[in-house]
């Protein structure tokens, strides 16, 4: 579980007022019947306001296409709570809501790299979601959307020290303006 208060104001040398408020939980729930096997799930929100302008801090949608050589070379992770299925900016606004579920499970455990190479794959999992929110300015207005697809993860280690985990995915955006999305990032899981 995790708060996030932010606060702006002239007192506080800033150049406008306002906050910004978000909360997040997840939890995993192992199957009994499955070893390893999890229920993955996650909820988020947030409320803004303020005389900062502009269309709100908030957005919802799926990841951010960065060119590879650019993620390693740089470590650019992107985070897990997405809207996938969805451009990266689908919906923007001053409140949000998100949730994600995901069942995730083992595929083989390798441990192995190329003769020497600084170069290890450690190993490769599934996962299957579902992803559900909106960012908006009028909850009555609110515009929820749903996100399925699946996903390969690829757990590797670069130069014997740094992690990365890759995913090759899939994503279906259900409602409107949803596409069909494939996708290979580096991003952390939830």
């Amino acid at each position: 579980m995790s708060a996030t208060l932010d606060l702006a104001d002239p007192a506080l040398a800033g150049d406008a007022t306002g906050y910004a408020a978000t909360l997040n939980f997840a939890t995993y729930l192992g199957v009994p019947w499955l070893p390893h096997h999890v229920l993955a799930l996650h909820a988020g929100g947030g409320a803004s306001g303020g005389n900062a302008g502009g269309r709100g801090p908030y957005f919802v949608g799926g990841f951010l296409d960065l060119p590879l050589v650019n993620v390693v070379q740089n470590q650019l992770l992107q985070g897990g709570v997405q809207l996938r299925g969805y451009p990266t900016f689908a919906e923007i606004g001053h409140y949000y809501g998100l949730f994600n579920a995901e069942y995730r499970f083992p595929i083989v455990n390798l441990d192995r790299g190329l003769s020497t190479l600084p170069l290890f794959l450690d190993r490769i999992t599934g996962a299957a979601f579902v992803d559900y929110g909106s960012a908006f300015d009028d909850p009555n207005s609110a515009n929820f959307k749903t996100g399925v697809g699946a996903e390969l993860w690829f757990d590797v280690t670069l130069g014997y020290r740094i992690g990365f985990t890759f995913r090759l995915g899939y994503a279906k955006g259900l409602a409107s303006g949803g596409m069909d999305k494939p996708y290979f990032v580096a991003a952390v899981p939830f």
